[in-house]
């Protein structure tokens, strides 16, 4: 575990996402992260190689190009060798050091982030109510909790209240986030999405009546817990982080769980408890919610009014192609229908300034006086014509 002050630091077990050989280096990587879910956490050489020529991009490299590879990624920290137990059998494998190597911790993390961002747009994001009912039942055992003498009990519920927590707070802002986003905004306008929205509509009004129902109950028993039961339970949730076992002992501190426990119970107090100054987050949630039904019915009535308006000049452009067929004998005809549904095909638009007879807005251009304009042509050549008066 890396210290407070290089948290902020370079991390160069990333490295191999975007290096020049990223490709090899990922393929390593995932492949080894493969293994470790199959409960082979060690590989040798030999075996890696093997794996990684099923590849067909690389099915043709070489031990030595391998080993490269290794050596790299055991330079960035993403690999841990080990020696192999095993003894040499030949004078090759003596001078190489047979090893077996293991993903480190950080690269366990990694790949597993890979993964997460990879699958991101597959999983959909769903706005369960089971999870608001299992956080007011974890608040009402909060008695229980202080009295509870095995500390592993406290952990797993500690535990379990800050994942469902975390996990109604992810869903709910991925799914605000996919109906606000580009993505999203076409998708409302699609013509496709009309025959899904009576379900959305249903499913997120069964969810603002879950989570009006809930939130209330559990901002209730939120105001009612005491400073003092408050200070109890923390106290006695930091005593079942102080009590678990830990590989790395040494880098706990008691006074940073502290700090983290506190900020874990004050995010959960201000997601459900609005203040005077600031609605909560449960309450944003409603609201936010409730402005995505308007949108979807907003959005489906416009679509089936355009939907609607096509259908009818459909009609009426399938009239004007009868009308057109029967102005066989007469082409003038067919030009005055062409001009009534297209318009006039070669215009011509001048603008002047002159003064008018009358300001009415009720007059019109067949009533005022003709007036006359001399258009002179727009050529460098062209001078204008003098006309000579004979005496």
């Amino acid at each position: 575990m890396r210290s407070n002050s290089n948290r902020l630091m370079k991390i160069p077990e990333t490295a191999y996402l975007s290096a020049d050989k990223f490709s090899l280096y990922r393929t390593i990587m995932r492949m080894l992260y493969n293994e470790k879910e199959m409960f082979n956490s060690q590989l040798s050489t030999e075996e890696i190689l093997g794996k990684v020529r099923q590849n067909d991009e690389f099915e043709d490299i070489t031990i030595d190009e391998l080993k490269l590879a290794l050596t790299q990624l055991t330079d960035w920290g993403n690999l841990v060798p080990m020696q192999d137990p095993r003894k040499a059998a030949t004078i090759e494998e003596y001078k190489n050091k047979m090893y077996r190597y293991s993903l480190s911790e950080y690269s366990i993390k990694i790949e597993r982030m890979t993964i997460e961002l990879e699958n991101l747009f597959s999983e959909g994001n769903t706005l369960s109510s089971s999870l608001l009912m299992r956080i007011n039942g974890y608040l009402l055992d909060i008695d229980k909790m202080i009295a509870e003498k095995d500390l592993k009990k406290v952990y797993e519920w500690w535990n379990n209240l800050q994942i469902d927590f975390k996990r109604i707070n992810q869903n709910y802002s991925d799914y605000i986030h996919a109906f606000y986003s580009v993505s999203g905004e076409k998708m409302l306008r699609s013509v496709d999405f009309i025959q899904h929205k009576d379900k959305f509509v249903d499913y997120l009004r069964d969810f603002i009546r879950i989570l009006q129902k809930y939130s209330v109950i559990i901002e209730r028993t939120l105001i009612g817990i005491s400073e003092n039961t408050r200070s109890c339970l923390l106290n006695k949730v930091l005593q079942s982080e102080v009590e678990q076992p830990r590989t790395n002992a040494d880098d706990f501190s008691a006074e940073t769980a502290m700090e983290k426990i506190n900020s874990q119970w004050i995010a959960l107090y201000n997601w459900f408890v609005s203040h005077e100054s600031k609605i909560s987050t449960c309450g944003m949630a409603m609201e936010y919610t409730d402005q995505i039904i308007r949108k979807i019915l907003t959005n489906a009535v416009m679509i089936m009014q355009l939907r609607s308006s096509e259908i009818s000049r459909k009609q009426n452009y399938k009239q004007y192609m009868k009308m057109f067929a029967a102005c066989k004998e007469n082409i003038n005809e067919a030009h005055c229908l062409s001009a009534h549904v297209f318009g006039l095909i070669n215009t011509a638009h001048y603008r002047y300034n002159s003064a008018r007879e009358t300001d009415s807005i009720y007059e019109n251009a067949a009533g005022l006086k003709p007036q006359f304009f001399e258009v002179q042509p727009r050529t460098r050549t062209y001078k204008p014509r003098i006309n000579a008066h004979v005496r």
